[in-house]
């Protein structure tokens, strides 16, 4: 691997990581409310907690957001 190749690897990682933080800070202050009605308000902790496994899978939370998703228990 060359170096211009790890520099590509590790700029990717870190966009990916910032469209997920910045994701991850709407989605703790808005989003969590549209996915699991017993999140609504919740404290600053849970947002907190939740906040870093938003910004690394924020690509399924994304799609769970605005797709919807019919799990177990929902009517």
């Amino acid at each position: 691997m060359t170096i211009e190749m790890a520099e590509m690897f590790w700029m990717a990682i870190a966009v990916y990581l910032a469209i997920g933080a910045v994701f991850a800070l709407f989605f703790v202050w808005k989003g969590v409310a549209m996915i699991d009605a017993s999140a609504r308000g919740a404290n600053l902790w849970f947002r907190v907690f939740v906040f870093p496994g938003v910004a690394g899978l924020w690509p399924l939370v994304l799609v769970r957001m605005f797709l919807g998703f019919r799990g177990e228990g929902d009517e």
